[in-house]
């Protein structure tokens, strides 16, 4: 099984910031190597020595969450710290009784989900033996982007022994199939290493073999040569340190956090003040100078141009239309984009394809005739600036400011270039996916026709006809998902009818069905049936008009920041502000529980009872004392009750069971029911008493 093109997409959001902040921490191979190319931009062969070496250090991901440089979210920085719990470990690869292709160690099999290539054809053979470390992703299991096979041929005996291990643990069904499943035995594969080895050592002392002649020193490395040639690293003993990971009950003690009583606006300010003392702004700078161009200001194209690697040519070559690009290289390659850069079309149709704030830094990178100097001390984001585009924008380390310069050949075209028509054109196309990103993220799964027909009575102005319309709006879903730019997937079945869903659904429907396709694939899929999950969706869904976007749902960045605007989320905000435990940090813990708690909300699954809310606390350290129980299921009850829900077709349960009663039912701001008296004045603002009104 592999992951979906938007799961490798935030995978490698956050695995390769760690592996080059690990690189340079760790110097393993030159950045030239590690930048060498590839469909990500970054050599796996020279990523994959980075990733080794990084499970080998692993205080080194403390460290890169610890300052967030890449300017990760919360969600992000917490998967990226549980990597830190991993297993490395040699594993033996095999097919189990069921058909299935699982990693074993330890006593235990692992289902492991590859990325771009199913596993089983990447080793030469089964059984295999291999050496890679196991990460929690989404609540599965993944590989670390690198895997070293053993060319070992095993023998009979050991085939047969292999059967007998395979064999029971599928009996006693020691098969770790989640992310949370492998953190556990993780942790107990370690502990009973630890046991072992410190068993051995005591052994070593007690007999005199453990002398000044083992350096067995906490955290040294040792290189060795196994039996089979490879050259491989371990470390005699496990790293003690990680008993000091372990959570004790110390950690589970609450105390009133820094954001408690804060404004949501105030507690915003704090967060970003925090992140900016904490390293993420002071890191801007050092960002900048990662990809300066080395050397004193040049503004010729074919002298800039000289600075980027072929792989980069090429492709600004091709984006130009030059037909012989393939055919060159070096000097004549350089020759041929200068000779061509004149071609205003070519050069509008790259800048047509710009994002909204790529856009509007060129642009005034141009209106500076070409040359923008910023001092380093003044800069807060980098959003604004025209960080590097290959062609159009270039920067220089001047010591105490940056330069950005535009060749000077581009510049004379881009003065004749239509900016208002492509930030119009990038704005448009923001918008279209943003709507769509919406009724996803609303509804879970829409019929792609009835999506654009909604969008359509949103923006009756946008196109001549209905016809036009509906293609174009195809058009634009397609290019989002290939582009990567959308939080929504399309699924087209075999009746011909093609739907618009949520990535997350999208995901558990390729599980669910067992799909195989390349991560990397642009087209929407041709799957075959529903299923029964979807199925299952939509049956409960009918009957429900679907819930429509409001102006205040398309007016916030997203929908996901609409909900954590709503008052019942922020009543449980401010409660988690209040009681923090002290293992958790006061500026992301509150966010961090909320986002895993409005995930599983989408679902429903609030409607098996409260179990999967005391699960996501629990994993974030939170232990509600008994007399905080109660407090904690009524925020949870009231949050739940007033957030969209997939099977209920986008309404919220408050919302569906007032349409069913037929009567207005009131909360208080918290979403709390409120209660009123039957002479109490009317909550709906009529001004007679409520029995007179809605109580009737």
């Amino acid at each position: 099984m592999l992951l979906s093109r938007l799961q490798c997409r935030r995978f490698f959001n956050m695995f390769d910031p760690l592996t080059t902040y690990a690189n340079k921490r760790l110097d393993v191979v030159d950045e030239a190597e590690l930048f060498a190319g590839g469909v990500r931009g970054i050599d796996e062969q020279a990523q994959a020595k980075v990733s080794r070496e990084l499970w080998q250090n692993l205080g080194v991901i403390d460290d890169f969450v610890r300052e967030n440089s890449s300017g990760l979210s919360a969600g992000e920085l917490a998967t990226v710290a549980s990597w830190r719990e991993g297993l490395t470990s040699m594993f033996i690869v095999d097919i189990f009784p069921d058909g299935e292709l699982r990693f074993i160690s330890s006593g235990y099999a692992f289902d492991v989900v590859g990325f771009s290539k199913e596993i089983e054809g990447m080793v030469k053979s089964l059984p295999a033996a291999v050496q890679c470390t196991l990460l929690p992703f989404d609540g599965r299991i993944v590989y670390a982007e690198y895997m070293i096979e053993y060319p070992i041929d095993f023998g009979e005996g050991m085939l047969d022994l292999f059967d007998e291990e395979i064999d029971r643990i599928y009996d006693e069904g020691n098969i770790v199939s989640g992310a949370d499943e492998l953190l556990a035995v993780a942790a107990e594969v370690r502990e009973r290493e630890l046991a072992r080895d410190t068993s051995e050592m005591l052994a070593d002392l007690e007999s005199g073999r453990f002398n000044s002649d083992h350096d067995h020193d906490h955290g040294h490395h040792h290189d060795h040569e196994c039996e089979c040639g490879h050259h491989h690293d371990h470390d005699d003993y496990d790293d003690f340190d990680e008993l000091d990971d372990e959570l004790d009950q110390a950690d589970y003690e609450q105390h009133r956090g820094v954001l408690a009583g804060l404004s949501y606006e105030e507690r915003e300010r704090a967060i970003d003040e925090h992140m900016a003392q904490d390293s993420l702004a002071s890191r801007l700078t050092d960002i900048l100078r990662e990809g300066c161009v080395e050397g004193p200001v040049a503004t010729g194209m074919a002298e800039l141009l000289a600075t980027e690697d072929e792989y980069d040519r090429r492709r600004l070559a091709k984006f130009m239309g030059l037909e012989r690009a393939r055919e060159l290289t070096g000097q004549a390659l350089i020759d041929d984009i200068v000779a061509h850069v004149a071609d205003d079309g070519a050069l509008q149709d790259i800048v047509n394809d710009l994002s909204e704030f790529r856009i509007k830094s060129l642009r005034e990178l141009a209106d500076r005739d070409g040359r923008w100097e910023v001092l380093a001390e003044s800069i807060v984001s980098l959003r604004d600036l025209p960080i590097h585009e290959v062609g159009f924008s270039y920067v220089f380390d001047e010591g105490d400011s940056f330069v950005f310069v535009m060749p000077d050949e581009v510049l004379e075209v881009a003065r004749g270039l239509d900016w208002e028509g492509a930030l119009a054109k990038a704005a448009s196309f923001r918008e279209t996916v943003d709507f769509f990103d919406d009724i996803a993220e609303l509804r879970g799964i829409v019929p792609v026709a009835d999506a654009a027909a909604e969008f359509i009575e949103r923006y009756p102005d946008r196109f001549e006809s209905l016809e036009e319309a509906a293609r174009e709006l195809l058009h634009l879903m397609v290019q989002a998902v290939g582009e990567q730019a959308a939080n929504f997937d399309l699924l087209q079945v075999p009746s011909g009818q093609t739907y618009l869903m949520h990535y997350e659904l999208f995901w558990a429907y390729e599980e669910e069905m067992g799909l195989e396709r390349d991560p990397y694939l642009i087209k929407p899929i041709n799957a075959g049936e529903l299923g029964q999950m979807l199925e299952g969706l939509l049956a409960r869904q009918e009957g429900k008009d679907p819930r429509p976007l409001t102006d205040e749902m398309l007016a916030a960045r997203n929908l996901f920041e609409w909900k954590i605007r709503q008052e019942p989320v922020q009543a449980f905000v401010r409660y988690l502000d209040a009681h923090v435990p002290a293992a958790r940090d006061d500026y992301f813990f509150a966010d961090k529980v909320i986002e895993e708690l409005l995930a599983d909300a989408m679902w429903g699954l609030f409607e098996r009872g409260a179990q999967p809310l005391f699960d996501i606390l629990e994993d974030n350290d939170f232990i509600p004392e008994p007399d905080q129980i109660q407090t904690v299921l009524d925020l949870w009850t009231n949050m739940t009750n007033h957030l969209p829900v997939w099977p209920n077709n986008g309404w919220a349960p408050a919302e569906l069971a007032q349409q069913e009663l037929g009567v207005p039912l009131f909360f208080n701001a918290d979403g709390s029911p409120q209660k009123v008296g039957r002479n109490d004045p009317c909550p709906c603002g009529s001004g007679l008493k409520y029995k007179k009104c809605c109580g009737k």
